[in-house]
Formats: C-alpha cells, sequence, structure tokens
C-alpha cells in the first residue's frame, strides 16, 4: 500500500495530527488516533477520546488535522477539526466510494446522539481533499455499491448520459481510467451544488433525494447508507409517479434492484417507525409533514427543490410502495 504511506509521508513535515481508519497500518508517530469507524462511534463519546489524547499530546492552534478514512472517519474529524480551538486546518482523505462522492465533500460534519443520524454537526469546510482512486480495491462488493448508489443518485438528477454510461457500465468498474472518470464527474457536480448554496437555503437540498426514507430505514434496519439511499431513491421516484407524473421509474427500479435486492428490506420496513423517525430526522422542520425531493424526469429536477408532503399521505404511500414497488409496468 505504497500510495497510503506516500500519503503520510506527505503530511508528516507539517506535523499534523492523524485521525485513520484502523484497518490501515501502523504508522510512525504518536501523534494519531485509530478509529474503528461504524456508526456506533459516531459519537460525541469518540469526539470526546479523540480531544482527550490531542490534549494530552498538547496539540496547537494551526496544527492540521488528516483525516484517512471512509465517511465516519472524515465526518468526525471534521467536527473534531472545527471545534477544537475554534477550528484546525483540515485535511480529507476519503477512502471509500461514499466517502470520495459524498460524505468528504460539503462540509457538513456531525455526529449520531439520541438516536438521530448527524443530529450534531457543523459546516466546516476542509482545506484540501485528496482523492486516491487505487484505495477504492479495498472495498468490499458492498461498500462499492454503497458508494456507487449514491454516484447514481448525482445522475440521476443532473445528467442523464452520465446516468446512463454509470447504469450501463458498472463491470467496466475495474477500468481505473473509466472509474476516476465516473468519480470525478460526481464530485465535481456534488462541489459545484455546494458552491451555489453551501449552507442548504436551496439548491443543496437536491442532495437529499433519497436520503429522507433512506435515513430512516437504515437506522431501523441497520444498513449500509448508499445501500439506504437506493431504497430512498425509488420510494422518491415511487412518490414522483403519483405527484409529478414521473414516467421512468421502471427505468430506475431495473437500474438500482440489479445492485442490490431490496425485497427483504422492503418486507421489514415498519412504516410506524419510519414515519417517526422522518418526523425526527434534522432536515424537517414540521411535525405535521414531511419534506422529500422528487423527480420529474432522469438527468433534471423539478423547479420545486423540496416537496412539503402530509404524513397520512406518506404512510399511505409506503403501504402502496411495499405492495407494488416491483410491479410497475413499462408504460408508465
Amino acid at each position: 500500500m505504497d500510495y497510503f504511506h506516500n500519503i503520510i509521508n506527505s503530511f508528516l513535515k507539517s506535523n499534523p495530527f492523524f485521525i485513520i481508519d484502523d484497518y490501515f497500518p501502523l504508522i510512525k508517530t504518536d501523534r494519531v488516533f485509530y478509529l474503528y469507524a461504524d456508526e456506533g462511534r459516531k459519537s460525541l463519546s469518540t469526539v470526546e477520546k479523540i480531544i482527550t489524547k490531542m490534549q494530552n499530546l498538547n496539540i496547537k492552534s494551526g496544527t492540521p488535522i488528516v483525516a484517512i478514512g471512509g465517511g465516519v472517519t472524515t465526518d468526525i474529524a471534521g467536527f473534531v477539526a472545527n471545534i477544537y480551538r475554534r477550528g484546525l486546518p483540515f485535511y480529507s482523505v476519503p477512502t471509500t466510494l461514499l466517502a470520495m462522492v459524498d460524505a468528504s465533500i460539503g462540509g457538513k460534519n456531525g455526529v449520531n446522539f439520541g438516536g438521530i443520524k448527524n443530529n450534531l454537526g457543523t459546516i466546516y469546510f476542509p482545506t484540501d481533499i485528496i482523492i486516491e482512486t487505487r484505495f477504492l480495491k479495498t472495498l468490499s462488493n458492498i461498500e462499492f455499491i454503497s458508494g456507487w448508489i449514491e454516484i447514481l443518485k448525482i445522475f440521476l438528477l443532473q445528467n442523464s448520459n452520465l446516468w446512463n454510461e454509470a447504469t450501463n457500465n458498472f463491470l467496466k468498474k475495474d477500468d481505473t481510467d473509466w472509474l476516476k472518470k465516473i468519480v470525478f464527474s460526481a464530485k465535481n457536480y456534488k462541489e459545484s451544488i455546494v458552491t451555489q448554496d453551501p449552507y442548504s437555503k436551496n439548491i443543496r437540498h437536491l442532495l437529499n433525494f433519497g436520503h429522507t426514507l433512506g435515513h430512516a430505514v437504515e437506522l431501523q434496519q441497520n444498513i449500509p447508507h448508499g445501500i439506504a439511499v437506493g431504497l430512498g431513491i425509488l420510494f422518491a421516484s415511487f412518490l414522483s409517479m403519483d405527484i409529478l407524473n414521473f414516467s421512468e421509474y421502471k427505468t430506475v427500479f431495473d437500474s438500482i434492484s440489479k445492485l442490490y435486492d431490496y425485497d427483504n428490506i422492503i418486507r421489514k420496513m415498519n412504516t410506524p417507525d419510519i414515519i417517526n423517525k422522518m418526523i425526527q430526522d434534522k432536515k424537517n422542520v414540521d411535525d405535521e409533514n414531511i419534506d422529500f425531493i422528487l423527480i420529474q424526469k432522469i438527468g433534471s429536477y423539478p423547479s420545486d427543490i423540496k416537496y412539503s408532503l402530509k404524513i397520512s399521505y406518506i404512510q399511505k404511500m409506503i403501504y402502496e410502495f411495499q405492495k407494488n414497488y416491483n410491479k410497475i409496468s413499462k408504460e408508465l
């Protein structure tokens, strides 16, 4: 893993503090916190442990924080970098596909609290994001698919040609140059949206497509984030048929379901619990309605970014989705 050590060595001269996923090799410095990065450790308790070690090492103001790992690690590291001594320089080295195209971009950092995903957090932009696609060769198939679904989400709303290319050529993922092109295209689209709306006042809400139901099911069934977002994309597309006459649901379903079989997850969905989790989600501002991002056509988004939908309607549509999600004819 020469590329990992090359990245480490490139930072050592600045005497940083590293926060690194614990499956990477040990490095020759004590200024490092190795993190077992799962959702259960994305917590204030973990933040406290990191800061305690930083204080014990007398980490000074101006010291760079370098995060090397997946989205949990980059989220926690960005949060720590923001709050320690009122802000330290922060460098993000995402090592999973999901982190490269989603978690590391946009400055949103946070931890889970009270059973709510990312309930506590800040917006703090990294000084730099270093993308090294060779890290992707270490991923399991499910980790890769989880990130690929986030790529599809971006193209689904932004570019029909890239959507078709990414959905039809998944098996080309071992082609290094092609994969790099897809990754950087997705990254650039997300960065362009964040640049327009860094504090989520309008267009940045597009990036929540698939996340409203997705986050709730992710918490309910403890499934990978990108897999949950894929289910959320299907449900948002299902709603879009009813509300915006979206006619390409079958295309979206075929593309997502060939990556992952959702039958068991959909059967196990507990609707009252899902509704409760969506109401509590940090992005929701109303106890009577739930905000959804919808789609009108593959490759473009509707002029209205958010749709505030009655809870009774959402509950009815979840039941309809469970019965009919895989029975939509090509004519629709």
